[in-house]
């Protein structure tokens, strides 16, 4: 069987990505493995990455940066919206440099580059955000998932992503500054969930969903968690499954 896990966690799924590096690299040392055969195993995560280095926040697990397509391992990083000023999301510029030439390889325009080369006085588009991280799930993620061909998608369905979500923000502790990173809406895990269920459908699969992060609003300096949009979020995410 082949199948597919997609974690739309805001943080990067480095536990699962280890378990299914580990899993095919495995199964090319089995003496029987034809080197032609196809992978059975393939996971993607969309997801924030920054380590700090340029804006003072660490954003956990800091993993996740770059795709491993050698263990069927695709990665998606949007940029958290506190980057500014042209800053990578990694220290190495990698991640902004990939940017600039990945705009350059579709004939987009410096004006039309994502958020990680771009300064914090454009729009939300540019900043990182909802419309840049569903740009990227359309356009990057679902079309890697859709070559893959799965008989079965795994969702790590994590709502840490969601707007207001203390799972998104950033401290930035020698400023004492708290950041939201992105700031997706009921409707955008709906758009998720059925486009991926669009994909088991055209491939004749099946859909698991599997509850990962999704904490809530803080709403006081007492720490207590206003869970209301957490909730709708996760009602999207079922409508979509159901539909």
């Amino acid at each position: 069987m082949r199948v597919a896990v997609v974690d739309f966690d805001v943080h990067h799924g480095n536990g699962t990505e280890e378990i299914v590096r580990h899993w095919l690299q495995k199964q090319r040392s089995r003496d029987d493995f034809d080197r032609h055969k196809s992978p059975d195993l393939f996971f993607t995560s969309i997801h924030l990455a920054d380590d700090g280095a340029s804006s003072g926040i660490h954003f956990y697990p800091g993993t996740g940066t770059h795709d491993d397509m050698m263990n069927n391992i695709v990665n998606v990083v949007v940029p958290p919206m506190w980057i500014i000023k042209g800053e990578s999301a990694v220290s190495s510029g990698d991640l902004g440099e990939r940017t600039r030439k990945k705009s350059k390889r579709f004939g987009e325009d410096e004006q039309q580059a994502p958020a990680a080369v771009k300064s914090a006085e454009t729009s939300e588009v540019n900043r990182g955000g909802r419309m840049e991280w569903m740009k990227a799930f359309r356009e990057r993620l679902i079309p890697s998932l859709r070559a893959f061909g799965p008989e079965l998608i795994i969702v790590s369905a994590g709502f840490d992503a969601a707007s207001g979500d203390i799972g998104n923000i950033g401290v930035d502790a020698k400023r004492g500054l708290r950041l939201q990173g992105v700031n997706l809406r009921p409707e955008d895990f709906e758009s998720m969930t059925k486009q991926i269920v669009d994909v088991a459908n055209a491939c004749d699969g099946h859909v698991v969903s599997v509850l990962e992060g999704g904490y809530g609003v803080l709403k006081d300096a007492e720490l207590n968690l206003g869970r209301d949009n957490f909730a709708r979020c996760v009602n999207a995410h079922i409508k979509a499954l159901c539909l």
